[in-house]
């Protein structure tokens, strides 16, 4: 068999290392791990070499696994990287594009007043409006938390958009979005996000949007793209908005709520359910318009649940073409 080849950002913690795994630790289970190769894009080189030597005591020292620099807030970054993939490799099945920032500058407790049971509930299913995030310009002159979950992928998408079928069969484009993925906060006139109060939920439906318009640009090509929310879980984003034994005093919690809908899945294990389920279907296949939820039963089985993503393709037409305008600003 020929060998398999997934890239995935923001692979030293979180999520994007509980791909890594799962992937390794599927291809061990079929006795195929001569068959696996794992591309960690980090934007620190020492924290990447400590998740591959993470990897390496689990899995051993001979499993295929690669390290690119990649900080996917600098447009120059995500080109050198695009370089490197091109220069090293001869196609990619996965592009697991999972990196992100959520700068949180406090937990808005308002949320939860008036006490109405639908507000709470919200809140408690998929974050509502309870977390507040704070922005700031990057070096380049963009807004960090849109130049960070999206407009970096879209440069590395668009770099590598001619190359990732290279091999004849499909390749399979998997983001990393949220259930805060709404459409309020998100406007086609502001794509970064400037005026607004709510850039991380900006942002994900932004994902959301950019998605839907690559598979109606990049099908053709072999090349599909699909939206993942891995649920409410305890990454380096998270675990710092509060202190860290509140979020093992909340455990109890992810149980009860677990009863409701499964979104707590609480763990980066977890959480990658939905991704890695991706990476072994036949992308071509799946509903381009549909939102894979990664869940957990009240006693941590996972699964992964469907829900229609109901996004306009003439706003994800003209949101591609806002982010093709602006990459042109930073293309030599």
């Amino acid at each position: 068999m020929p060998e398999r080849l997934a890239i995935i950002t923001g692979a030293n913690s979180g999520v994007g290392l509980a791909v890594a795994r799962r992937l390794f630790e599927d291809a061990a289970s079929e006795q195929r791990l001569d068959e696996l190769r794992v591309c960690l894009a980090c934007r620190s080189r020492s924290k990447a070499e400590t998740a591959k030597k993470e990897l390496e005591a689990e899995f051993g020292p001979d499993i295929r696994i690669d390290l690119i620099e990649m900080d996917v807030s600098r447009p120059t970054s995500v080109y050198r990287a695009v370089e490197t993939i091109r220069s090293k490799y001869k196609y990619v099945d996965w592009l697991f594009l999972n990196a992100g920032i959520m700068p949180v500058s406090r937990v808005n407790w308002s949320a939860f007043w008036p006490p109405y049971p639908s507000h709470v509930l919200q809140a408690l299913v998929d974050g509502g409006q309870l977390l507040e995030c704070v922005d700031e310009l990057t070096e380049d002159g963009l807004q960090a938390i849109f130049a960070t979950n999206v407009f970096g992928h879209f440069l590395l998408v668009k770099g590598l958009e001619d190359f990732l079928a290279n091999q004849g069969q499909p390749a399979h484009v998997i983001w990393t979005s949220s259930a805060t993925a709404l459409k309020q906060p998100f406007d086609i006139d502001d794509i970064q996000h400037v005026e607004g109060n709510d850039p991380y939920g900006s942002s994900k439906y932004a994902i959301d949007l950019l998605s839907l318009a690559l598979n109606e640009k990049l099908n053709k090509r072999n090349i599909y793209s699909h939206v993942v929310c891995p649920g409410l879980i305890m990454t380096n984003m998270t675990l710092r908005i509060l202190p860290g034994w509140i979020w093992y005093l909340l455990y109890p919690v992810a149980f009860l709520m677990r009863l409701i809908n499964g979104s707590w899945t609480y763990f980066p294990y977890c959480g990658a359910e939905a991704l890695v389920w991706l990476a072994k279907q036949a992308p071509e296949g799946l509903n381009h318009s549909a939102k894979y939820h990664s869940r957990c039963t009240p006693f941590g089985r996972s699964y992964v649940e469907t829900t229609k993503n109901v996004l306009s393709q003439d706003i994800a037409l003209k949101l591609y073409e806002k982010l093709n305008q602006l990459a042109g600003k930073f293309e030599t």
